[in-house]
């Protein structure tokens, strides 16, 4: 799970750095990696390879009645990194359908799991980092992926 969340964030301060600010979103990288001449493949991995070393983790932890929460929500983001041109048409449609997937059931498990407060907090973090720096989409992806390895962590314990 450690690994994980190294790799996600990682990429994340990479991406951040190589554009010398915030993207609009964490799939904006992918493009915005291929327009500075970095290799737009590490959006790929930081979505995959993350996804999977969480899978066994968050397994592990959710209650059975759940766990096909944890596993669509980690299938979800597999699907964002295999389908990362979220402009051109088809590819897209997978795209957005597996980040709705990946965000819806991620924060239902978050909720079912007892842990809604994590989102909540972070959510209204997202307000003022968007006042302060714009970019909501991107605020809103990373309170939600901190959310999930926040409660991870903590059922872990």
């Amino acid at each position: 799970m450690l690994i994980s969340l190294v790799l996600i964030v990682a990429y994340i301060v990479y991406a951040i750095s190589v554009m010398q600010g915030i993207p609009w979103s964490v799939s904006d990288t992918y493009y915005q990696l291929d327009k500075r001449g970095r290799p737009k493949w590490l959006f790929q991995a930081a979505m995959i390879v993350p996804a999977f070393l969480l899978l066994p983790a968050w397994l592990d932890v959710s209650p059975v009645e759940i766990q096909f929460l944890a596993f669509l929500s980690g299938v979800g983001l597999i699907f964002v990194g295999a389908a990362p041109c979220f402009k051109l048409e088809l590819e897209g449609k997978v795209h957005y359908i597996a980040t709705g997937v990946c965000g819806v059931a991620s924060l239902a498990w978050i909720c079912l799991v007892g842990y809604w407060l994590f989102p909540l907090l972070l959510f209204a973090s997202c307000i003022y980092l968007t006042y302060r720096y714009q970019r909501p989409m991107f605020w809103v992806e990373c309170s939600l992926f901190l959310s999930v390895y926040l409660t991870v962590f903590c059922l872990l314990l």
